[in-house]
């Protein structure tokens, strides 16, 4: 994956090939739909993948897809087409290459060709870096997109992600972590991000122990703080989390959470209308499993 577990999602399969929704077709006044296609049809694709003994992986994908109409029908019964996607061409190159010591730094470049528009592009680098004997990690990426919007206007945006911390040792864990979309980042052409225009930072310390006891194989104890404004500097999350979690002698494990949220805003809960002041939230949970 691209920018590790928490990467904004730069390729995302379902695209090519998407399900056709009838709510997405534009009809008539007092209009019906006649036939609607239920997915946009796959007329061919290519892969190519490898890694090469100089430790570089790559990846190599090209789609193409149909044209694809609805058939709708005016309020006085005449039939007529309407075009529901495109002709469209998707190309997406995945490189990454090991450095280092258990290390590695990548990119990726993703291109919709859609013959109604230009195409939308999306791009960027990302890295994974380990020292002190694979105990401290460097991560993050840094990524750009450009697109059209349904008004025909181009826009461009960009979101990064930096995190250190220590991975490895006896007993503490720490991590902190700064991220950002801008407001004009889109890269649902070719892949799937929920939310831009945030900027936040997350802080964590972690005690654990691995050495078993008489009653237990382990336990650990995390602490974490979580920082998010939007581009309009209103504060979105201001949280605290403390959990904890045990795992027995017999496999059995305990976990439990306590975090309290009190961030102001929430900045789409009115869809457009402004900004909904959101009260405090306490979440609370306990959970025991098994095997």
């Amino acid at each position: 994956t691209f920018g590790g577990d928490f990467g904004p999602g730069m390729f995302y399969s379902r695209r090519i090939g998407r399900a056709i929704s009838p709510d997405e077709i534009d009809l008539p006044d007092n209009g019906r739909i006649e036939d609607v296609p239920q997915h946009v049809a796959i007329l061919g694709a290519v892969k190519v993948s490898g890694r090469t003994n100089g430790g570089l992986s790559l990846g190599i994908l090209e789609a193409v897809t149909k044209r694809e109409k609805a058939i709708v029908a005016d309020a006085a019964g005449f039939r007529s087409g309407r075009i529901v996607e495109p002709l469209a061409h998707y190309n997406i190159i995945r490189l990454k290459q090991d450095v280092l010591d258990g290390s590695n730094v990548g990119m990726i470049f993703t291109s919709v060709a859609k013959e109604t528009r230009p195409p939308a592009l999306s791009g960027g680098g990302d890295w994974n870096l380990k020292f002190d004997s694979r105990t401290l990690q460097l991560d993050g990426f840094l990524a750009v997109s450009q697109t059209t919007v349904r008004t025909n206007e181009r826009i461009g945006g960009s979101a990064g992600r930096i995190q250190y911390g220590r991975i490895a040792a006896e007993h503490w864990l720490w991590s902190i972590s700064g991220d950002f979309t801008s407001p004009g980042y889109n890269i649902n052409d070719a892949g799937f991000f929920r939310r831009p225009d945030d900027w936040g930072c997350i802080g964590g310390l972690t005690y654990k122990e691995d050495v078993p006891s008489d009653i237990a194989r382990g336990y650990s104890v995390a602490l974490t703080g979580h920082e998010r404004r939007n581009f309009d500097n209103e504060n979105l999350i201001r949280e605290l989390r403390l959990q904890a979690g045990m795992i027995f002698n017999n496999y059995w494990s305990l976990n439990a959470a306590l975090s309290f949220d009190h961030g102001r805003y929430d900045d789409r809960e009115t869809r457009g209308s402004g900004l909904y002041e959101k009260p405090g939230a306490w979440t609370r949970s306990l959970s025991v499993e098994t095997d």
